[in-house]
């Protein structure tokens, strides 16, 4: 995937994942979701927890004793995930390719 990445210029060359670290790369995890973009799907889901890079999964199988897994709140409040710069760069980078016509974006 990451050679499939950096052959579509999605990924700077050696912005791969390590295979022993739990999280992945913000440059990696942009660059699946820009590939995604690219796909003829009428819509392309990311949850806040892809857009800020954490890592802890939000939704885990069990009961509540043993995953709270609604009680999880995101490391920032709504006021700082507004001041990050991030969710509007990775919104423009991903409306390259949704904004076609064929989807009503007319560009």
């Amino acid at each position: 995937m990451v050679a499939a990445l950096e052959n579509l210029r999605l990924l700077p060359a050696g912005a791969g994942a390590d295979p022993h670290s739990r999280s992945c790369p913000k440059d990696l995890s942009a660059a699946v979701l820009e590939y995604l973009a690219q796909s003829e799907a009428a819509l392309l889901e990311m949850r806040l927890e892809e857009v800020f890079n954490v890592a802890e999964q939000q939704n885990l199988p069990g009961t509540k004793r043993e995953h709270p897994n609604w009680n999880r709140k995101l490391p920032l409040t709504l006021e700082e995930m507004r001041r990050h710069p991030e969710p509007a760069q990775l919104a423009a980078r991903l409306n390259r390719y949704r904004m076609r016509a064929d989807f009503g974006g007319g560009g």
